[in-house]
C-alpha cells in the first residue's frame, strides 16, 4: 500500500492562492482533472496527482474528524527551497533528523494546512 493523494477542501476565495501557491513553492503543476461539479485542480508532481484541491461548498463544514498534523513530501535541493520559501516570505522551521542526515523544512500553506518538505542527505 503507498499514499496515492492528499484532499483539500478549501473556500472559493482560498481555491486560486492555494493553487498558486502549491505551484510557485512546491511545484507542483496543475493537470488533467475529470469533469466534476465541483471546481478544482489535481497537482501533479513526479509519477501522478498528489494533491486534490477542491472548492468547499460554502454550506458543508470540512472539519477534519482525526488527528491530522502535516502532509509531507520528499524533495530535493533544500537551499533553492529555503531560498524560494524567503523570497516568498513564508516562515517556516528546519529540523535535521538525528543520525540520518535528512534535512526537514515545515510550513503552512495559504488554508492553514501544516507541510513537511524532506530532503534525504546526500549519498557518501
Amino acid at each position: 500500500m503507498e499514499l496515492d493523494h492528499v484532499n483539500i477542501a478549501v473556500p472559493c476565495d482560498l481555491l486560486e492562492p492555494v493553487r498558486e501557491f502549491y505551484g510557485a513553492v512546491l511545484g507542483l503543476d496543475v493537470g488533467e482533472r475529470p469533469p466534476f461539479n465541483r471546481r478544482g485542480y489535481w497537482l501533479y508532481g513526479g509519477s501522478g496527482p498528489c494533491v486534490h484541491l477542491i472548492e468547499s461548498d460554502r454550506h458543508e463544514r470540512h472539519e477534519t474528524p482525526g488527528h491530522l498534523d502535516h502532509v509531507a513530501f520528499r524533495a530535493s535541493d533544500p537551499g533553492a527551497m529555503i531560498e524560494r520559501l524567503r523570497a516568498a516570505g513564508i516562515s517556516f522551521e528546519e529540523k535535521r533528523i538525528p543520525g540520518f542526515g535528512t534535512t526537514q523544512l515545515f510550513f503552512h500553506d495559504p488554508a492553514g494546512v501544516r507541510l513537511e518538505l524532506n530532503f534525504p542527505a546526500p549519498a557518501p
